[in-house]
Order: C-alpha cells, then structure tokens, then sequence
C-alpha cells in the first residue's frame, strides 16, 4: 500500500525532525507518494528559505525516492480543507 504523504510531513523531513524520520521511514517499505502540489508548496519554501540551493538538492534527491501523483479532484478537496488562514483569501461561493 502506498502513502500519500502532506508536504508538512516532507519539509519536516527535509529538515531532520525526528518525528517526521520516523513516520517517513517507516513508511518507506509500503511506498510513499506525494501529490504535484506538495512538489510546488515545498519548493516554495525551498526556494524562500534560508540555504536555497542545498534545500533544493535535498529535495530533488527525496522526489527520487517518493512517486508524484498529479493533480486529482480528491487530492485538491484535500489541499482546500487545510489551506492555511492567509490563503484563505477567496470568494465566496
């Protein structure tokens, strides 16, 4: 069974939090998978972050590791659920 994983757990990840080492690599073995938006929202903070070229490396050896999954309506019901407060500047339906 492969994961789906939240691009907090991968930035977390990619930056040595133990709780996130833990998850991911125990999910390893079952396979891992994140979504083409995931891809975009951590090369957002790689690429506004404090080392950007060796986050960036970091980064693009995980993607090596992990399947990327388009974009499905699933997946983007997801992302809207758990927008964060400031892009929740939206209209209204």
């Amino acid at each position: 069974m492969t994961y789906l994983v939240d691009s907090d757990y991968i930035a977390d990840f990619l930056v040595a939090k133990p709780q996130a080492i833990e998850l991911l690599s125990s999910l390893a073995s079952h396979g891992i998978a994140i979504s083409i938006l995931s891809v975009g929202e951590i090369y957002e903070g790689v690429y506004y972050g404090y080392h950007p070229e060796k986050a960036a490396e970091q980064f693009r050896h995980f993607l090596t590791t992990v399947s990327t999954l388009p974009l499905t309506p699933h997946i983007l019901q997801q992302f809207a659920r758990r927008a964060p407060p400031q892009r929740q500047d939206y209209r209204r339906l």
